[in-house]
């Protein structure tokens, strides 16, 4: 634990704090401290902690704004990165949006409203981030993230990154969609491209789903 705190301090400086309370990390306000919270700000500092914590045999876990989270009051034993704020960039290309890991569920709906781009509300009510949401594959009201992309002929499972990302489908007949490939530990999910192809009020706009 040590030697990896020495590594994050090196690389990342006063972002990688000791017995940090995850009580401040959680929608909740509860948990007791991790060993080491890593608040990164880059791609590239998220996958050099992981790698080091891999190749240390650290135990790692990655978290996005903490919602719906409960740590227990003893903490968690290794490494936590927290992508959340650092890693909420939401941003239009034409209609293509495309939203960090840490933006919330309900920001990008907002946004993608703004724009007159339809097919995303559905989330415009669930608790989480856009990482947690592509990793777990959250829905509502009929709607999920996998489900909807998969349906205009794109497999978010192919991000253009190179990341591969696990799905989970609740249906029996999703079976076959479900853990595509689980990611190694020195890799994580930072952003998602999403492009709407309905539009609201009528506007017409090109272009299928993308994740």
């Amino acid at each position: 634990m040590e030697e990896l705190a020495r590594l994050l301090e090196a690389r990342c400086g006063g972002r990688g704090l000791r017995n940090e309370p995850m009580a401040n990390h959680t929608t909740f306000r509860v948990g007791g401290p991790a060993d080491i919270c890593l608040l990164p700000q880059t791609e590239e500092e998220v996958a050099f902690a992981l790698a080091q914590a891999e190749l240390l045999s650290v135990p790692a876990f990655v978290m996005g704004n903490g919602s719906n989270l409960i740590v227990r009051d003893g903490g968690i034993r290794g490494l936590v990165v927290i992508l959340g704020e650092r890693f909420s960039s939401v941003v239009a290309e034409g209609t293509r949006i495309v939203a960090q890991a840490g933006a919330t569920l309900a920001r990008v709906a907002a946004f993608a409203l703004e724009r007159s781009l339809a097919g995303f509300e559905f989330a415009s009510g669930i608790p989480g981030t856009i990482g947690g949401g592509a990793a777990m594959n959250a829905g509502a009201y009929a709607a999920k993230v996998y489900e909807d992309a998969k349906a205009r002929g794109f497999d978010p499972t192919k991000l253009e990154s190179g990341v591969f990302v696990s799905f989970r489908c609740s249906q029996e007949r999703e079976k076959e969609y479900t853990q595509k490939a689980t990611p190694p530990r020195s890799k994580v999910q930072c952003a998602a491209a999403f492009r709407k192809a309905e539009a609201l009020a009528g506007k017409e706009k090109d272009g299928g789903t993308e994740l």
